[in-house]
């Protein structure tokens, strides 16, 4: 939020501090313009005709007895545009506006303005007076130099009043997001002591049932139920624990091929049960520097959802490489696909791309959330590739653990 504040306020400051700077080199042009028509007021009366040819003889001889130098460029020029007389500073030819040339190896930049001379309704030449700009370039300058030196104290200072501001202002979203985070914890442990007690009831129901002969179908459906309420009690507890930067988790250096082989077997008969092939490439013995038990089920979890979304008689497939400094894990599946529109949301909680499927296959809608917040915790990456109705494809980066890789934070 504070990047924010100061990456809005450097925009405003550029913006405003590049209008300011137009607006004040604008006046100062309007003034160098007045300044020169007033000149050109007070030469005009002064300017003699002899023969119908302009002069300031007279008035230059007069300026300089009284030793009077004037800061301004003075030209006469004929009707043709041919010099006649040029005192002070000047310009080459007949011109306005501004110009910018190189004299006695020096620039020279000039603001220029020239009036008809007439007389008696005769066109008799041109009167040019001509001022320095320098004077206005020097206080732009200084303008513009000024606001780029103001620049880095404004900018630490709205920082500092955009971190202060903005913690302030995130005070109470932090404090209801703890709330939530501890209430989804504690709703989870809360969850796990019933659904013991029912499945303990269960047992010694099913027990009394069968000495009497009576179906036991309800019981299975119940049964079902409570596994997977617990499955979702469990979930959100460990969803909670990754999300709780305090949270201690064991940290150790894991090779790889001891957290794929189980993660392996534990899907195994699901995928048997379903007719789906579940396969593994050669898996290295790569280190990884991370909690072991939330690594597996970051693969557990890829691999179920890999299973659970493909048709009997399919295949999901885990590859494993290197890539540079990275473990890459590929979850490949023949299965359903997921629409290019609903890529983006797939790691959200609760989520489901088909609501009704993923109920009847007994999904919390938290697996993928799983993986996402174990893989953050371990600064790694997941992309996903899909094409619907033939599969999709999940790509896993994982540091390698004897290449230095950022602290893991409190995790660790």
């Amino acid at each position: 939020m504070t990047l924010l504040f100061l990456g809005l306020f450097l925009l405003i400051y550029v913006l405003g501090g590049a209008a300011a700077l137009g607006v004040f080199y604008h006046g100062l042009t309007l003034a160098l313009d007045e300044e020169l028509s007033d000149l050109s007021s007070e030469i005009l009366p002064a300017i003699q005709f002899s023969t119908g040819v302009p002069s300031l003889k007279k008035w230059a001889a007069a300026a300089e007895h009284e030793h009077l130098t004037s800061p301004a460029g003075i030209q006469l020029f004929d009707p043709r545009g041919r010099l006649l007389e040029k005192y002070g500073i000047s310009g080459e030819g007949l011109k306005k506006g501004e110009l910018r040339f190189n004299s006695e190896n020096r620039n020279v930049s000039l603001k220029s303005n020239y009036e008809e001379l007439r007389e008696e309704g005769r066109y008799l030449g041109f009167l040019q007076v001509q001022i320095s700009t320098d004077s206005r370039d020097t206080a732009v300058q200084q303008f513009g130099l000024t606001m780029l030196l103001m620049l880095p104290i404004l900018a630490v200072a709205v920082s500092f009043a955009g971190y202060f501001f903005s913690g302030l202002a995130i005070k109470p979203v932090e404090k209801s997001i703890k709330v939530l985070k501890t209430f989804v914890a504690d709703a989870g442990h809360e969850f796990i002591t019933p659904v013991t007690v029912v499945e303990a009831s269960l047992q010694t129901l099913e027990e009394q049932l069968k000495e009497h002969n009576i179906g036991l179908e309800v019981l299975s459906m119940i049964s079902r139920a409570s596994q997977r309420m617990k499955d979702l009690a469990s979930d959100l507890i460990f969803l909670a624990k990754l999300d709780n930067p305090d949270a201690q988790l064991p940290v150790e250096i894991v090779s790889l091929d001891e957290i794929v082989e189980p993660a392996m077997e534990e899907v195994q008969e699901l995928a048997r049960s379903k007719g789906i092939t579940l396969s593994c490439s050669h898996v290295p013995e790569l280190p990884i520097y991370g909690h072991r038990h939330s690594l597996q089920v970051m693969i557990t979890n890829l691999l179920t959802n890999g299973v659970k979304y493909t048709e009997p008689g399919g295949s999901v497939k885990l590859d494993v490489g290197q890539d540079s400094n990275r473990i890459v894990l590929i979850v490949e599946d023949s299965g359903i696909g997921i629409p290019s529109d609903r890529l983006e949301n797939i790691f959200e909680r609760f989520y489901r791309v088909d609501e009704s499927r993923s109920r009847a296959q007994g999904g919390s809608g938290l697996g993928l959330a799983i993986v996402k917040a174990i893989l953050d915790r371990h600064k790694s990456e997941i992309e996903v590739q899909s094409t619907l109705g033939k599969g999709s494809k999940f790509i896993v980066r994982i540091p390698i653990a004897n290449i230095p890789v950022q602290p893991l934070g409190k995790f660790s």
